[in-house]
């Protein structure tokens, strides 16, 4: 289950802004990050860049397979004659 809620910080405990649907007693685990503002949508704005930068990427285990066996089957052997043990000058 993952659950964003907005909350802010009021120099001792971090409160919720609106009702929170989770269950009383239980422990649970979060990320803490600045919260964007309302221009965060418009491409090129500052806090557009900040949002893109902190966000999470959403990239499933197959895009990363699928990126490494296109990096895989793009590597080329070295050219002949290029001595990579040898000190360069």
């Amino acid at each position: 289950m993952t659950t964003k809620l907005r909350v802010h910080y009021d120099g001792r405990v971090l409160v919720p802004e609106e009702p929170v649907d989770l269950p009383i007693g239980e422990s649970v685990e979060i990320r803490v990050g600045l919260a964007t503002h309302e221009d965060a949508g418009t491409p090129g704005t500052p806090s557009a860049v900040l949002a893109a930068a902190l966000s999470e990427p959403h990239v499933s285990s197959e895009d990363v397979a699928e990126l490494e066996r296109t990096i895989a089957d793009s590597k080329l052997p070295p050219r002949s004659g290029v001595d990579f043990d040898r000190d360069s000058q």
